[in-house]
């Protein structure tokens, strides 16, 4: 997959992951909330990485 795809790919799953939080908050459940919000941060933790593996690639 070329570094666009995976840019691209990375914008859908935030954006579905955006879509996704308005929902678990709907639920007003507390237990759903932090599981949710532990996902939602390790995610952002990903992210990152790829995005400095990208940079790092882009700048070989």
């Amino acid at each position: 997959m070329s570094i666009a795809g995976i840019e691209s790919e990375m914008k859908w799953v935030k954006k579905s992951l955006s879509a996704l939080k308005h929902e678990v908050i709907e639920l007003d459940n507390r237990e759903i909330i932090d599981v949710f919000e532990n996902l939602e941060s390790s995610l952002d933790d990903l992210f990152n990485e790829c995005e400095e593996t990208i940079s790092d690639v882009q700048s070989l």
